[in-house]
């Protein structure tokens, strides 16, 4: 079977709006996540917030979002590849898969604060515009194309299931092209959502240490353009499995997540040897990073680079795999990173020693096997995990 390549993609994240300026950030010791003190419990927090310019469009009104004006800006940095695309292969063989968790809540909570104030709705809120599969309308209105078109909502492992189904669209002969990837935006309902849970951490979170209280939330989006035409980086696996352990706490054993990394490298005919470097879920959470230090441990063992990049980005929930799958493609680039450095653990130190031992990578850290996998892990069980390699 011929193998997918990722032919263009775009990011836009916590790190920056563009390829150039988040690869130039994410190997720096510092976090861009800012303070947030709209909690209904008015507890701390922090979130990863997109501070670039972000584009407007008129000519869709009801699908108008902050969370479609993120896609929109990540769209317009890959336009060109995709009308590249339609030129050659035609409108109907290109597809679009995208995943989310939010969509556009976030004018849902305006509008229905608008309600509260002025007992009516607000004439510019459409009902569209938080409709989770609207976003992958959207992007077929905004890009002319006329292929099949789908929306994944599995909470944070929403784009990595995209990603996977989109390979599987291509090599099932469906379609030659597919734009995927995923979108999430800022918003009061999943923040306030983590904190009843008390999952939000009063700092920026600490992956895999001893003192780690919880996540952060950020918003982001990662646009990734597939097809069979020969590019720099392959995605080359993707993994999936279900444990349906509990409805929000993971399988402490991690049966769930070795096998979908078991499948990831043996759907890209790869050996634990061949990897360079895991991009953990790693949420900060006490049962998340037991689970996952555990499995990775198990699969990887203890000599393979590992990193958690949500100090970074935040967890950007529904497009977490996405973001984090192009933060390995930027550290796989030799446009954007020619010393080949790794995205390493932020403030690494102070490992806990209650759980599995990995191998967390320091500032520096160059890679030597051009093969990368990015794990993502869901509510219910839902657990995806992607491979890429160079060429």
């Amino acid at each position: 079977m011929k193998p997918i390549f990722i032919n263009d993609y775009s990011v836009l994240c916590a790190l920056g709006g563009d390829k150039a300026e988040i690869a130039n950030n994410l190997f720096q010791a510092k976090s861009p996540l800012v303070p947030y003190d709209e909690l209904l419990t008015s507890r701390p927090a922090c979130v990863g917030k997109v501070s670039s310019k972000l584009e407007n469009f008129t000519k869709y009104p009801e699908h108008y979002c902050r969370n479609n004006r993120l896609l929109f800006t990540a769209y317009l940095q890959v336009q060109k590849t995709i009308e590249q695309m339609k030129v050659r292969y035609g409108t109907h063989r290109i597809g679009i898969i995208l995943g989310t968790s939010t969509s556009g809540i976030l004018e849902g909570e305006h509008a229905y604060q608008y309600f509260k104030e002025k007992h009516v709705m607000p004439d510019a809120f459409d009902y569209h515009q938080q409709e989770l599969g609207q976003i992958s309308v959207f992007l077929s209105k905004i890009s002319g194309v006329l292929g099949p078109s789908m929306t994944v909502s599995t909470a944070c492992s929403s784009s990595a299931k995209a990603l996977i189904c989109a390979k599987r669209w291509i090599q099932a002969g469906l379609c030659d092209v597919v734009i995927t990837g995923g979108c999430d935006t800022l918003s009061a309902f999943p923040l306030n959502g983590f904190d009843a849970l008390d999952s939000i951490s009063a700092g920026i979170c600490q992956p895999f240490k001893q003192d780690r209280d919880g996540i952060n939330i950020g918003e982001g989006v990662g646009l990734f353009v597939l097809s069979q035409e020969e590019g720099e980086i392959e995605f080359a696996g993707g993994g999936e499995s279900s444990d349906a352990y509990h409805i929000t706490s993971p399988d402490p054993a991690g049966s769930g997540a070795v096998r979908a990394m078991e499948l990831a490298l043996k759907d890209a005919k790869l050996d634990i040897s061949d990897v360079g470097y895991m991009n953990a879920h790693g949420t900060a959470t006490l049962k998340n990073d037991q689970m996952e230090a555990k499995a990775i441990s198990q699969v990887l063992g203890a000599e393979v680079p590992c990193s958690s990049t949500k100090p970074l980005t935040g967890h950007t929930l529904g497009a977490a795999s996405a973001v984090e799958f192009a933060l390995c493609a930027l550290s796989l680039s030799n446009e954007y990173n020619p010393k080949r450095y790794l995205p390493f653990q932020l403030d690494n130190g102070n490992y806990d020693p209650d759980i599995e031992r990995i191998y967390l990578a320091e500032q520096g850290v160059s890679w030597d096997k051009p093969v990368f996998m990015s794990n993502s892990f869901a509510f219910g069980g839902s657990n995806a995990t992607l491979i890429m390699r160079r060429r």
